[in-house]
């Protein structure tokens, strides 16, 4: 057996066997091309040396007898690239600037002539994909760096690209992480994979990994970053949606850095239809007090020449924002505030000895303000948004040789945020710290082979609780040992606004470990160019919710509650929490095939398959159905779900790629592709903490069920649950979202697009790429 051979025997080996993850993306570019002489014939021998111009790394091959050659895993940035045979002249091409995933076609006319004779080129490589057929667009450093961003948030920049838009429905709550929802060529947003660096930064939900205050912050540690949005490779994998490869700064030869400082506010803002005055409800008032500030610097360059190299850099956000809140309170007498007033007839009602200490905790109507007439009026007050965030990144560059680098990054982000409800006094606080690290090396195995490993870590923490500013008596908790108003809700009908609605799940505490590795190899041999690797990643989501621990009452109407007529009590049964510990493994393979079949024409030929372990409970505290008919659920323990519907997850990639014009100007492509969107986190979480009898949900119905129709429900100083008398049942009845999914869902893409170059920096495309859902799950009530 060859050497060359055996390299590659042992690098598919070490792929296939290596536990690993990041779903194998491209975070570098190729240069490619023919090396030819004056009368057109192939030139072989020919020694390229491909150097960038920022760092001084170089990389050097050797075309083959047909006259290729191809300089892969090279990081991004400007390029230099010298052709040399002995008995021609060299040729010099400069100028060429190399992005993710980008194959840059630099062909060489070598002249007969010293070799120390030089034809220097300079000018950009033809910028339109004649090789591959993936539909993505590249977001560069000038317009990451000058482009507006509300906020600084970067990612606001992948809406410039062909079928990617806000996905304005698709919630940005505690689980999201409160950042913007992307939605890539019509698919759900949580299947757009997030990478950094080759690995996976998405939050729990499958959603943008922002802060808190909904930015996600780093423009100034942002070297790119590419959409892709259909139909691309098989080295992507574990989305059925789009993907946003984000490349990172790293240092350079020369030593830069920035130092910034943004200021906004409300002092030109016009003011808002819906901003009226507190003090006069029946005009307009001037904008609520806008303050926010970010700033910080970046600071970049060599730790020694040409080898190794830094870049750090600190944000900082602090924004304070007024917002005009509306609420529908009880129209309470001044001089009994105890007694409420029904305009509409002139009539009086005074609240029972019991619901007065809960009735005290609505605030008076606004003066002047609406009166609806029902006992009920508008209640009209300024609050501030908060949201601080501070922001870090550093990395680090290393060249062992010419053959081995590596490189290591480090991100985290601390954010914090008070999000007023429509009664401030009773609004969620959130904490959240993400980070991400991860460990790259490529080594260069021979002059054909080439191996990248990563492994990466995502810890992703959300904290979300209520903030009260008025002070609860534990007299006024209606489930013994759980603070009201922290995880519970207190519901009069007619239109009032809800105490503490927000809390209804607080407090709601997420913790994502989420580790990667991945191992990708490139085998160059004739007209292939293979790649094939491996991708395994281990999740783990510990998740707490407080949904009903502190119980939720709810009154028909104001006049019921005023007299403790209560319609229902509903709370999580003692004993019971909803408190989980979720792992699974997703594991994924790969091959690619990119074959010039002729100069002209490129086939993309790939084949994924990937596999999940189904999610496992930690301490086993999950149940299931045998039977979606059976009740109570008949089967305990984990996996949650019981078949495991991905053993069959075959993905096929095919596209093609054809040079129309041979000048590399013209280019009509054509994609094809299946793509799996595999189990993550959300999708079970929410579920799989609401199943009996771990987490059973007790309803009280006075008048019904056995339950006594005088019952009241608030007694302050007597927790309901501990009161002689008050039904318990051994078996309540229960929510139950039993979790059956019986196929993996998936996405079919397809496209087509004729790219045309223009002139020298701008590309014209005409195509057509549509996105079908297939086995798309949706959760619902059994």
């Amino acid at each position: 057996m060859s050497k060359k051979i055996h390299y590659l025997w042992v690098t598919l080996l070490v792929s296939l066997t290596c536990a690993g993850l990041a779903l194998a993306q491209v975070t570098t570019g190729t240069i490619s091309g023919t090396v030819r002489d004056e009368t057109g014939a192939v030139l072989p021998g020919v020694t390229i040396n491909a150097v960038n111009t920022d760092t001084g790394v170089a990389r050097t091959v050797i075309s083959d007898d047909e006259g290729r050659y191809h300089a892969v895993n090279l990081a991004v940035g400007p390029y230099e690239i010298r052709a040399e045979l002995t008995g021609f002249q060299s040729s010099l091409r400069s100028g060429v600037q190399l992005t993710i995933g980008r194959e840059a076609l630099v062909d060489f006319a070598l002249r007969v002539g010293e070799i120390s004779e030089t034809i220097e080129v300079t000018g950009e490589a033809p910028l339109v994909e004649t090789t591959g057929a993936a539909i993505s667009g590249l977001i560069e450093e000038k317009r990451i760096l000058e482009l507006p961003l509300n906020g600084r948030s970067f990612e606001q920049l992948a809406t410039l690209e062909l079928g990617v838009n806000w996905a304005r429905g698709a919630g940005t709550g505690e689980e999201q992480g409160r950042a913007n929802q992307i939605s890539i060529a019509g698919a759900r947003p949580s299947y757009s994979s997030w990478m950094m660096d080759g690995t996976a930064i998405a939050n729990s939900a499958g959603a943008t990994p922002g802060g808190r205050g909904g930015q996600f912050l780093g423009v100034e540690t942002v070297k790119e970053f590419r959409v892709e949005t259909s139909t691309y490779g098989a080295e992507f994998g574990g989305s059925a949606g789009g993907v946003i490869n984000i490349v990172t700064k790293s240092g350079s030869n020369e030593l830069h850095g920035s130092l910034f400082y943004f200021h906004r506010n409300d002092n030109l803002d016009a003011r808002n239809t819906f901003d009226l005055d507190p003090e006069n409800p029946t005009v307009r008032s001037d904008p609520p007090e806008f303050r926010r500030n970010q700033f910080g610097f970046s600071l970049g360059g060599p730790i020694i020449p040409n080898k190794t190299f830094f870049f750090a850099a600190y944000e900082g956000l602090r924004e304070g924002k007024g917002e005009t809140k509306f609420a529908v309170v009880p129209v309470r007498d001044p001089s009994d505030p105890f007694t409420v007033i029904f305009t509409e007839d002139g009539t009086t009602q005074t609240a029972v000895p019991e619901v007065q200490p809960y009735l005290a905790l609505w605030p008076f109507p606004t003066p002047g303000g609406i009166d609806f007439g029902d006992g009920t009026a508008e209640r009209i007050i300024q609050a501030t948004r908060t949201v601080d965030e501070d922001f870090f990144q550093g990395r680090v560059d290393h060249n062992f040789s010419d053959r081995d680098s590596v490189f290591v990054r480090y991100t985290i982000s601390d954010s914090e945020t008070f999000r007023p409800d429509d009664l401030p006094e009773y609004s969620p606080f959130e904490l959240g710290r993400n980070q991400f690290a991860t460990v790259e090396w490529k080594r260069i195995l021979t002059n054909n082979l080439f191996n990248t490993s990563r492994f990466g870590f995502n810890r992703n923490f959300t904290n979300a609780r209520m903030q009260l500013a008025v002070y609860i008596p534990e007299a006024l908790d209606v489930v013994a040992g759980q603070p009201y108003l922290t995880g519970g809700n207190l519901q009069p009908r007619s239109g009032i606004t809800s105490l503490s609605q927000a809390s209804r799940g607080f407090p709601v505490i997420i913790a994502l470990n989420h580790e990667d590795f991945s191992n990708d190899s490139n085998y160059i041999r004739g007209s292939h160019n293979f790649k094939f690797g491996v991708n395994i990643r281990w999740i783990q989501v510990n998740a707490h919710e407080g949904r009903r621990n502190s119980g939720e009452i709810r009154f028909d109407d104001i006049e019921d509650f005023l007299d403790n007529l209560g319609d229902r009590f509903r709370v999580l049964v003692p004993g019971g929490d909803r408190f989980r510990s979720w792992r699974h493994e997703y594991y994924g393979f790969y091959l690619q095939d990119d074959i010039k079949l002729t100069p002209r024409l490129t086939l993309n030929a790939g084949l994924r398959y990937e596999y999940m372990t189904m999610p496992d409970e930690k301490y086993g505290r999950c149940f299931n159905l045998d039977d979606l008919l059976a009740f109570p659920p008949t089967r305990e323990g984990c996996p949650l779900i019981l078949d495991n519907p991905t053993t069959k997850n075959f993905a096929p990639r095919l596209g093609l790629a054809w040079d129309v014009s041979g000048d590399g100007k013209t280019a009509l492509r054509a994609g094809f592709g299946i793509f799996h969107g595999n189990l993550f986190p959300k999708e079970y979480q929410t579920p799989g903490q609401s199943q009996p009898p771990l987490a059973n949900v007790l309803s009280i119905r006075p008048g019904r069920d056995g339950v006594p129709e005088d019952l009241q429900l608030l007694l302050p100083g007597q927790p309901l649950l501990d009161r002689p008398g008050v039904p318990i049942p051994e078996d309540p009845p229960a929510d139950f979202r039993p979790i059956q999914i019986t196929q993996t869902p998936y996405s079919i893409q397809y496209s087509l697009s004729l790219q045309r170059e223009l002139f020298t920096d701008g590309v014209v495309s005409l195509g057509y790429m549509g996105n079908q859902g297939v086995h798309m799950p949706r959760t619902a009530e059994l």
